[in-house]
């Protein structure tokens, strides 16, 4: 499940440009068929920006999934902070489909611990107290 998104067509260039930049991190370019999920429309080409076990920055389900969270807490990149990426992409999935992040275990593994972390951060912040939990 997915969307996809029409460019105007003076905005393609500019547009790609950004999306070349910020997916340049271990992102490879493709083109694919998108359906739409009432099927009242044909498909059509998409450009899909996919991540996979063949780079070097591609780190899947390897590490432990407190460390995810941290990372994803605590990186910040070019385009944004990852948790602000990563909390519109479970917004994005429970708005799709509300029974998708439900069926995926990882996912809400993972925004489980992302919260978690994002707690410990608010106490540390708020009191001062400071642990180490590794």
């Amino acid at each position: 499940i997915g969307i996809a998104y029409r460019i105007n067509h003076e905005k393609i260039p500019s547009t790609m440009s950004y999306l070349d930049f910020r997916e340049k991190g271990g992102y490879e370019k493709f083109i694919t068929q998108f359906y739409p999920l009432d099927n009242s429309k044909k498909g059509s080409d998409v450009h899909v920006y996919m991540g996979d076990e063949s780079n070097p920055l591609y780190l899947g389900n390897s590490e432990p999934i407190d460390e995810t969270a941290r990372i994803i807490n605590e990186s910040i990149g070019p385009s944004g902070t990852n948790i602000d990426y990563f909390n519109q992409l479970i917004n994005s999935l429970k708005h799709l489909d509300p029974s998708l992040a439900a069926h995926d275990d990882y996912l809400t593994q993972l925004d489980i611990a992302v919260r978690k972390h994002q707690s410990m951060q608010t106490y540390v912040h708020n009191t001062g107290n400071q642990t180490d939990n590794r």
